[in-house]
């Protein structure tokens, strides 16, 4: 797609609608604030399912969406995804039974996600064709979503005060959404394999093509979608376990976990609206300072658990998971050809999906082993985990970088063959 054509207010609303849009992700947001009531209203069975049935919808919902991006047009799979969205979750204001909630999220949270955050990031990577720019749009995408996420939960939690139901009146945000998808998102039908430049060139900056189906398309994904899992195990831990950790160690209430919760959040925002400059500096190690913070921060939360250390760890793990989280979903669509990017986006978003949901079980495996009561003694683990992969990471990226300097080499020094005027910059290179 030729954004030039466009206008800048064109281009400007496209970019508002593509960060409004992540309202369909951050419906966790709005149950959160009244799942103590749940359990109290419903069985408990249903209220684990309501809490754990989007995770499992969206595991198998993004792959899925990933392929009809690379094979439909995806304004009309986000359009489908937020008109699902809001056929599901509109009507729990008036509607007081359990399998209704239970279907609303499978649906609202679950398969609306897959389709609308992976046809929304396939509109970015299609839009936005320059590496750079993509990397600060795909941040500010990420901080419009824990803004948009953080604004829903207080609007829930006022509504919810006054009665529980009404938390989900905050779902009536998906019709102007709705509007602004029809209007604002142009047509974005799928690349076709034709339209992938020939071997040799280039899609994206500092990036190979492969043709479509080429065996192997998917290599370069398995070492970013493995940090991206084991990292988010590492995050997510903090996320659901702060509460235990906070009690273990006598530090206060349910409020001071929510204010945890609250610092990490300001910290990913500032974090994936600076992605963009990040990315221009640092390129494929963009997420290696973050995995170093995280381990350093795990380490301080171990050694030294107190209300100011727990406020300054939050706060800079949150930003260094904004950053390396803007980093897996930018650099995903980098590394696989055009054609194959919505696959690629529907595999990440899988990943996404499942790596917070064996944490509580390796969290409390690892106390049992240790022996201890106390979640910090179990914090170390982690900074060990986090530095293993900020390592590896780096490893594999000056592996990488090694074999592309290779290939560089190997190719001037054809073109010095086949046109003697390349010479001296060749021998320039092997010097």
């Amino acid at each position: 797609m030729n954004m030039e054509k466009r206008s800048k207010t064109q281009n400007l609303l496209l970019m508002i609608t593509l960060f409004i849009s992540t309202a369909s992700i951050m419906g966790d947001c709005v149950v959160g604030v009244v799942t103590s009531v749940l359990y109290k209203q419903y069985d408990a069975w249903a209220v684990n399912l309501m809490i754990s049935g989007p995770s499992i919808a969206g595991l198998i919902m993004c792959p899925l969406a990933g392929r009809m991006c690379d094979k439909m047009d995806k304004k009309k799979i986000m359009l489908v995804g937020y008109i699902l969205y809001a056929i599901s979750a509109i009507s729990g204001v008036a509607v007081d039974n359990q399998i209704y909630i239970i279907v609303m999220r499978f649906v609202a949270t679950g398969i609306s996600y897959g389709l609308t955050s992976t046809a929304a990031l396939g509109i970015i990577a299609e839009c936005y064709a320059d590496e750079e720019f993509r990397g600060k749009v795909i941040g500010w995408y990420n901080a419009a979503m824990a803004l948009i996420g953080g604004v829903m939960g207080l609007i829930a939690g006022v509504l919810g005060a006054r009665d529980w139901k009404l938390a989900w009146a905050v779902n009536w945000f998906a019709v102007p959404v709705i509007l602004m998808i029809l209007f604002f998102v142009p047509a974005c039908p799928p690349i076709h394999t034709s339209e992938v430049p020939a071997d040799g060139e280039n899609v994206k900056k500092g990036t190979d093509t492969k043709a479509k189906g080429e065996k192997g398309w998917y290599k370069p994904l398995i070492p970013l979608l493995a940090s991206f899992f084991v990292m988010g195990l590492c995050y997510y831990t903090i996320i659901t376990m702060m509460d235990l950790y906070v009690a273990d160690n006598q530090l206060g209430t349910s409020a001071f976990t929510g204010l945890l919760g609250t610092v990490g959040t300001v910290g990913s925002f500032i974090a994936c609206s600076a992605f963009g400059y990040v990315y221009k500096k640092l390129q494929d190690k963009s997420a290696i300072p973050s995995y170093l913070i995280m381990a350093v921060s795990f380490l301080l939360l171990g050694l030294f658990p107190s209300k100011p250390m727990a406020l300054i760890t939050c706060t800079i793990m949150g930003a260094a998971w904004g950053n390396a989280y803007s980093y897996w979903w930018m650099r995903c669509t980098v590394v696989v050809p055009e054609n194959m990017a919505g696959t690629a986006i529907g595999i990440t978003g899988t990943i996404n999906s499942i790596c917070g949901f064996p944490v509580p079980y390796i969290f409390l495996f690892l106390k049992g082993l240790m022996n201890t009561g106390n979640s910090a003694r179990v914090f170390p683990v982690y900074a060990v985990v986090s530095l293993v992969v900020a390592v590896t990471a780096s490893d594999i990226i000056s592996k990488v970088r090694g074999r592309q300097q290779v290939r560089k080499r190997a190719q001037l020094i054809e073109e010095k063959q086949n046109n003697p005027e390349k010479k001296e910059k060749c021998c320039k290179l092997r010097m």
